[in-house]
């Protein structure tokens, strides 16, 4: 189904587009049956059913970025903008490079008062949170497999035997370079803690409600987590400024 261009009043995605990844025969057939009715749900206004469905095929690991960019605007529709900036996230974790939500996250965030992205303060995570893991793996296997079978043919070709050294070199060094960077986007996603304020939350200078609180964070504001301390989550702020924040407050992406 097409993506439209619709108003939040700026421009948002609205309009599903549904495709399946992953389960068993079983398992796709009842959540290809999910996401019918969320179509349905979503076409006539019931935006919360929409979500619903979405949410629960997504989060059953049946779920492509498509269907989390989904469930985010139906959550959005309804008025449940943590769930939407959860949802379009978790679509960037899938596909970094995917669209339409990076951009309806930007303008969600320009719309919600106290939104903000959560500070990215190293060139390395910058980097990390728009590599695409599977596609960086795709071509590190594939350049190395070139490379391996230059030097075969190297070693078995009685002509141009310089032109596959050559080849099998540039192979080399491009899988180098793509191995980096896919152990970047690795390090991004595995050391990288970040979650979403779903509702209205006190930022406290220590873990326990005697400790004074020094800031209010709204529903979908995405924060780092640096620490955990009995309910309380440290996070980390915009630039170096940090605080806790009761975890019940908070969804891990």
């Amino acid at each position: 189904m097409a993506r439209l261009l619709l108003c939040l009043p700026a421009v948002l995605l609205l309009l599903p587009a549904v495709s399946m990844e992953g389960g068993d025969v079983g398992s796709k057939a009842e959540a290809e049956k999910m996401l019918r009715a969320a179509d349905d749900a979503y076409l006539d206004g019931r935006y919360d059913e929409a979500a619903s469905y979405y949410f629960t095929v997504a989060d059953g690991g049946l779920g492509c970025a498509d269907i989390w960019f989904n469930a985010g605007n139906a959550f959005w529709k309804s008025a449940r903008e943590g769930k939407a900036v959860l949802a379009w996230e978790r679509a960037l974790l899938i596909d970094p490079r995917h669209p339409d939500a990076r951009a309806n996250l930007r303008l969600a965030r320009e719309q919600l008062v106290g939104g903000g992205m959560v500070p990215v303060s190293s060139v390395l995570e910058r980097m990390g949170s728009r590599l695409p893991p599977g596609v960086l793996a795709w071509g590190f296997g594939v350049f190395w497999l070139l490379m391996v079978s230059a030097l075969v043919l190297r070693r078995i070709a009685r002509l141009r035997r310089a032109a596959f050294g050559l080849t099998a070199a540039a192979c080399l060094i491009v899988s180098v370079v793509l191995g980096g960077l896919l152990g970047v986007a690795a390090w991004y996603q595995e050391s990288v803690d970040r979650a979403v304020v779903m509702e209205t939350a006190k930022v406290r200078e220590g873990p326990a409600p005697r400790f004074r609180s020094h800031r209010e964070l709204l529903e979908g504001y995405v924060v780092r987590i640096v620490g955990y301390e009995g309910p309380y989550a440290r996070i980390r702020l915009d630039g170096d400024n940090e605080g806790w924040v009761l975890l019940t407050a908070l969804t891990r992406i």
